[in-house]
């Protein structure tokens, strides 16, 4: 609805009808199972759907494609690109290819790590093998994060080498 607003908005300026067209601050939605719109102000959103539009979407298309952050996670099971994605994640073997490893934790694992020319999987075998240099709190959430088992071995992966999901579930 704000998006709809600031492209009449644009073309009544463009049209140069400002004079004779004006878009309220009010936005409405009717349901079918009421006579009357749902009304809701717009003044809230409409700054920050600008900002994006004008800002920081602009940026986002001036870099390079190769250089988007990615991650699959639950959220990509029903994208068309998903096959890609995987088949990307596979050739470059990223993190993404760590079973229930969110988009979050795993910008925070690339954070942490020391990137080689290797693999983000590589970068991360050699971050749990020296997890001892990391303070105590990065080593507390890196061992939950990737769900250390008692004999300080990630079950995720372990997943990942075995192409097998073996996490208990936590009651």
């Amino acid at each position: 609805m704000t998006l709809y607003a600031i492209f009449l908005d644009h073309l009544i300026k463009v049209n140069k009808q400002q004079d004779n067209i004006e878009i309220d601050v009010q936005g409405g939605v009717w349901i079918p199972s009421d006579p009357e719109p749902k009304t809701f102000s717009l003044l809230f959103m409409r700054p920050i759907v600008e900002r994006f539009m004008l800002e920081e979407l602009p940026a986002i298309l001036s870099k390079p494609f190769k250089s988007a952050e990615w991650h699959i996670d639950g959220a990509c099971d029903q994208c068309e690109f998903l096959p890609r994605c995987r088949t990307d994640a596979e050739s470059q073997k990223t993190l993404s290819l760590i079973p229930l490893l969110s988009k979050k934790s795993a910008l925070w694992i690339k954070a942490l790590v020391s990137p080689t020319s290797r693999s983000e999987i590589a970068d991360l075998e050699d971050l749990v093998k020296s997890r001892h240099k990391l303070s105590v709190p990065q080593q507390t959430s890196l061992e939950d994060i990737l769900r250390f088992d008692g004999r300080g071995n990630s079950i995720l992966l372990e997943s990942y080498r075995s192409r097998k999901l073996k996490v208990k579930k936590q009651h």
